[in-house]
């Protein structure tokens, strides 16, 4: 009983630690040559061509620091959320990392270069 209540709440952390928002911040690098950059907050790359698209992103961590990341375009979803500021939510689906990007029509209008349409809650 013990073993399965554990196994339980640590798939329940797992789960709450990968829904988590963060907001996204500000790219801070230079775009490189090939790359397209869309609003402060995307830059597009196939590192040079040897790569599908990739969407590189900066979100703040629940500690206060920034990170940079980057996910692959195919397995990023946009949903339009009026009213605060842009979020990262991290994804799993079939074992390959994701990004849920919730932003107004706005942030998405200046970024949809970068990001796929928008899909219905």
């Amino acid at each position: 009983m013990k073993k399965v209540l554990f196994a339980l709440l640590a798939c329940g952390f797992a789960i709450a630690a990968v829904a988590q928002e963060r907001p996204l911040v500000q790219v801070v690098r230079p775009v490189l040559q090939g790359e397209v950059q869309c609003a402060p907050y995307f830059i597009l790359t196939t590192n040079g061509g040897s790569s599908s698209p990739h969407v590189i992103f900066a979100y703040q961590k629940s500690e206060g620091g920034t990170r940079g990341d980057a996910v692959q375009q195919s397995l990023v979803t946009v949903q339009i959320r009026e009213g605060s500021m842009p979020t990262y939510q991290k994804t799993v689906d079939r074992q390959q990392e994701g990004a849920l990007f919730l932003m107004s029509q706005a942030d998405y209008d200046r970024s949809r270069g970068c990001l796929p349409v928008p899909t219905k809650k």
